[in-house]
């Protein structure tokens, strides 16, 4: 289709794809210091390579909210990338823990149709 493009604006279309990637609210804090995360998958995420090889607990952010504190290593580093892989990883809560047996009258919330 962009053979049918003016000149001029198939230019500004491949400029688009050299923008840098949108930054996400993935974030870890290890030692009181915020480094921010590239992606995240189910046992391990990826950092830029550019930031410090970390090693140990840390605390896993999505925004403002606490995913959970991990123990990690770094397993392998491609071109622009370093990946790590969590040893531990244990899930925070939505919810804090309740003191009570819930009342199973009570109606679903969204975060209960979550879990």
């Amino acid at each position: 289709m962009s053979t049918y493009l003016p000149p001029d604006l198939q230019a500004g279309l491949a400029s688009r794809g050299d923008a840098p990637r949108r930054r996400s609210g993935l974030r870890l804090v290890a030692d009181g210091t915020s480094h921010p995360v590239l992606r995240l998958w189910s046992d391990g995420f990826a950092m830029s390579r550019d930031e410090p090889r970390l090693r140990g607990f840390v605390d896993l952010y999505d925004g403002a909210r606490h995913i959970g504190r991990c123990l990690v290593i770094a397993t392998a580093e491609e071109e622009d990338e370093r990946r790590f892989e969590f040893k531990r990883a244990p899930r925070s809560g939505l919810a804090p823990p309740a003191d009570y047996a819930p009342d199973p009258e009570t109606p679903a919330t969204p975060t209960d149709a979550a879990d």
